[in-house]
């Protein structure tokens, strides 16, 4: 058998209610209401297997419901069942069922049946039950609240209110409970000034017209039909009349009525939305005592969950100086890579005084066979790389490593109030919650994060690099440099070259030991007599486009944009925590149905 939606909706309130209230009186008050909705959906999708409309006569005590159902019965030993009156004793104590058909589960403390063939039954056009319920003004509570119950039952409903009661307030209570069905108003007692031929003085309209708009107010999904208007015979003294009018304006009436199974069908999709609010408004008021401390419970929780991300992840962006000694490193490589080639050995020499950063006097020590100089060089060079790579990892992967851990370590004490403020709604044997409330904790939309602030690292990185025409005149001027101490070495053992070649096309005897045989640890010497004016120069050049307060501005850009970024992502809810946390959810569904 499958099961209506809305009772997975009661089944999740009831559910919830354990889980958060515990046993305490709360949870035996939304259990309760939970299985009165129940009830009322079950009646609304059967309507009791009862195989017809049933039309069910509702309204406040005294008013003349019961007398509206025996004027549609006809036979007179059905008629004389039915309880009508203004003692006590008279009155109606039950819910009396009336037709052909006995409805099933009969309840029989509190319903009666009286059987009336279809045939002895005023004839509105089409089969039908009759329901007669209880006043819901009734002075006993009991009886009050079966009348209120029993409303869901119908898909028609006949709301008969006399004439002196169109503006009390017990209309609003009745119009709340028919929500989403048809509604037909019955006005009885009509003093005989105010119809004249049937037809309602300036008064009485005005009346009618402002209970309509009452009743529209507050079920805007009524269907609400024309009213019917009964004369007061108690004054005319003619109760035949009466009741002639009464069934003839309720035949027309129910000439305006869609029967139709898809219009039956959408009826009761009205009425169940009714059921539906019905229920969030006792849960609503079973939890009033506690929607306030709970409330502010889930409230800080929220705003923490809300908040830690932005201010973790802030906090991920480090020291700045750290992060202007990754761009002081990253804006040298660019330096290196931007130079042509043909600028050799400076472009070389260049990488090598950019990856032995902060060890400059070693390297020019290690120049002169210093092998301790030598061996703090390659240090520093060893330390500049794994720098760089710890750089670009904390780039790539170093926040998730951080923020997740973070995030569940601060969201720890607000937990724990949050624990302890649910531990106060329920009972003082309940001193614990269930192992389910420890944090878990995920952070979505970090992939986001990492891939727009790597383009942002870039951009700046792109915008305070040297100009390339900078780059190539640095090059221009190292290489001269070096070439302008290197070459005159060279030239003078080319020339000593060029000079033993001649000898020997001139026809001279030629002798070997002319011919220039320099030595390596000359042209070592002279390597490195050379190198040394042109690495100062690499320095200079390096020190003039890497200064300190252009890595202190790009840095603090980077900042500020990673900032903006951030704030922008959490705003939009890209970046968020997903907090796995069952009792937190639950407390926010209630609260939910407690706003509605």
């Amino acid at each position: 058998m499958m099961t209506h939606p809305s009772l997975d909706f009661a089944h999740r309130i009831a559910e919830t209610a354990q889980r958060v209230f515990g046993d305490s009186p709360i949870t035996d008050q939304v259990l309760e209401a939970c299985d009165e909705f129940r009830r009322e959906i079950e009646d609304i999708s059967a309507e009791r297997g009862l195989g017809g409309v049933l039309v069910a006569l509702v309204g406040a005590k005294k008013q003349g419901k019961s007398w509206v159902g025996r004027s549609l019965i006809l036979n007179d030993d059905a008629r004389k069942q039915l309880p009508s009156g203004e003692l006590q004793a008279d009155s109606t104590r039950h819910l009396y069922w009336i037709g052909p058909t006995p409805p099933r589960r009969l309840d029989a403390a509190h319903e009666r049946y009286i059987a009336c063939p279809a045939d002895q039954m005023f004839d509105l056009g089409f089969p039908y039950c009759i329901l007669d319920t209880p006043g819901a003004t009734d002075d006993d509570p009991e009886m009050a609240q079966l009348a209120t119950s029993a409303l869901s039952l119908a898909t028609v409903k006949l709301l008969v209110i006399a004439r002196d009661q169109l503006r009390s307030a017990v209309n609003v209570q009745l119009a709340r409970a028919i929500e989403g069905s048809i509604c037909i108003p019955i006005i009885t007692m009509v003093p005989p000034d105010e119809l004249q031929d049937g037809v309602p003085t300036t008064d009485l309209e005005e009346d009618v017209r402002q209970f309509r708009e009452e009743i529209r107010r507050i079920t805007p999904n009524i269907d609400l039909l024309d009213p019917i208007y009964v004369p007061d015979f108690a004054v005319t003294g003619d109760e035949g009349a009466a009741r002639a009018a009464l069934l003839n304006q309720l035949r027309q009436g129910v000439q305006q009525l869609d029967l139709t199974p898809s219009a039956l069908t959408a009826v009761r999709s009205k009425r169940t939305q009714a059921a539906r609010q019905r229920l969030r408004e006792r849960v609503r008021h079973a939890i009033t005592g506690s929607v306030e401390s709970l409330q502010e419970a889930v409230q800080k929780l929220d705003a923490e969950i809300r908040d830690l991300p932005r201010n973790v992840l802030l906090g991920t962006m480090g020291n700045p100086r750290v992060l202007q000694a990754g761009l002081r490193l990253h804006l040298r490589s660019r330096f290196a890579a931007d130079t042509w080639p043909i600028w050799f050995p400076y472009r070389s020499s260049m990488t090598l005084l950019i990856w032995t950063a902060g060890a400059w006097d070693r390297l020019m020590l290690a120049f002169t066979g210093s092998l301790p100089s030598l061996f703090g060089t390659l240090v520093a060079c060893a330390t500049n790389l794994r720098q760089a790579r710890q750089t670009y990892a904390e780039l790539r992967d170093g926040m998730r490593r951080r923020i997740e851990t973070q995030i569940e370590e601060q969201l720890q004490p607000v937990c724990r109030e949050f624990y302890r403020s649910l531990l106060r709604l329920r009972p003082a044997r309940e001193s614990s919650l269930p192992r389910e409330s420890e944090v878990r904790v995920k952070v979505i939309g970090l992939e986001q994060l990492h891939g727009q602030s790597q383009t942002i690292y870039e951009n700046v990185v792109d915008r305070f690099a040297t100009r390339g025409w900078w780059v190539q005149l640095a090059g221009l001027i190292g290489t001269a440099v070096f070439w302008a101490f290197f070459s005159g070495p060279i030239a003078l053992i080319y020339m000593e070259y060029i000079h033993a070649s001649l000898s020997v096309w001139t026809g001279r005897p030629p002798l070997l030991h002319e011919f220039p045989h320099p030595t390596p640890a000359m042209l070592l010497t002279s390597i490195v007599l050379s190198l040394i004016p042109m690495m100062i120069v690499c320095m200079g050049i390096l020190t003039l486009t890497q200064r300190r307060s252009k890595l202190r501005r790009a840095a603090s850009e980077i900042q500020e944009q990673h900032e903006a970024l951030i704030n922008r992502l959490v705003q939009d809810n890209i970046i968020r925590v997903d907090f796995d946390n069952p009792l937190l959810r639950d407390a926010q569904f209630l609260l939910q149905i407690g706003a509605e």
